[in-house]
């Protein structure tokens, strides 16, 4: 019987005891694209609902850029949209927001899961509370409509990036990849076997010398990972920053992905050290920024489809992107 199991050889290890084997390193193609202004998101593959899902943040404004309502699309073949639905506001705004959908809970009421930062507006009006956003947990049974009772806490501290809750097999829990402290961007794992109790932070990935070496201070803003064929594949977020900029808080820079992946949800690897898609030439979309926020097996079980955001302005304050696109939009570019 001819076995499915696909065996990506990342490993030097691996190909140095099988002769005449060659690695090879695969691009992605583009597919499709939506004009959308969008924060975070997710891509979920409905396989009982036959559906793709995907899940995005949209501003309230430009000027108020971190405060977000959580809206999704969904598709039968990625290329034609179902019109937005709004799933969550978050009772005053989200940020930081992905959706997860879970087999392995029992609870049919469980089934969507959403993980991010929630009441916005209010938080950020205090300087101590905006350090103190927590991360928390809420729910879906259909991925329609989501309910947060606010008592579900992942970590206490602010995590402004991609907070992504993933099962993994190999230890029978759920982790959450995300920031340990306010505007650490580095990459964290916090682990759960009941989804009440969280264990510590521990840092799964961190710049190495070798990315800095040209020109740019470069961190680690966020990542998703998703677990495929016995191996876990993560999509990290290479922040480009310039290395003359003493602000602490780095706001200025550039977004490019990165493969890497993991045996086991909590040590991950590099795997070519490149970037997986290289961004265009401005003002195309991408110029700034390609940011993945995940990625599912197709309906079919014959490719994976790869949800990227793309930036046309650097990542910058709130009211300095308001003056970037306002200036972009007089100039009559297009941007999604």
């Amino acid at each position: 019987m001819e076995s499915r199991m696909k065996l990506n050889m990342f490993d030097d290890y691996w190909i140095d005891f099988r002769p005449d084997t060659i690695r090879r390193w695969f691009a992605p193609t583009p597919f499709s694209q939506i004009k959308k202004t969008l924060g975070y998101g997710s891509i979920v593959c409905d396989k009982k609902l036959g559906v793709y899902r995907l899940y995005y943040e949209v501003a309230v404004s430009l000027e108020n850029n971190g405060v977000r309502n959580l809206y999704m699309i969904e598709s039968t073949d990625l290329k034609s949209f179902s019109e937005p639905l709004l799933v969550y506001e978050g009772d005053g705004g989200v940020h930081g927001m992905t959706v997860f959908l879970d087999d392995h809970d029992p609870d049919p009421a469980r089934r969507y899961k959403l993980c991010g930062m929630t009441r916005l507006i209010s938080r950020r009006k205090d300087p101590e509370a905006r350090k103190r956003m927590e991360v928390e947990l809420g729910f879906s049974a259909d991925g329609k409509a989501f309910v947060c009772d606010h008592t579900w806490l992942i970590t206490a501290h602010t995590s402004d990036s991609d907070n992504n809750i993933f099962y993994n097999p190999i230890f029978e829990e759920y982790n959450l990849l995300h920031r340990s402290a306010y505007v650490d961007r580095r990459i964290a794992v916090k682990t759960s076997k009941d989804l009440k109790q969280w264990s510590d932070p521990h840092i799964v990935l961190q710049p190495s010398p070798v990315y800095g070496s040209d020109g740019f201070q470069t961190q680690q803003y966020g990542m998703v990972a998703n677990y495929f064929d016995g191996i876990f594949y993560g999509l990290l977020w290479q922040y480009r920053t310039i290395m003359t900029n003493t602000d602490w808080r780095k706001m200025a820079g550039v977004i490019e992905p990165e493969l890497v992946y993991s045996y086991d949800g909590h040590e991950f690897l590099h795997t070519s050290g490149k970037t997986l898609i290289e961004r265009p030439e401005a003002p195309q979309p991408g110029c700034a920024g390609i940011c993945p926020f995940g990625m599912v097996e197709s309906l079919d079980g014959e490719y994976y489809y790869l949800y990227l955001g793309t930036k046309s302005v650097p990542h910058a304050t709130d009211k300095e992107v308001a003056v970037l696109v306002k200036n972009i939009t007089e100039q009559n570019y297009e941007f999604s």
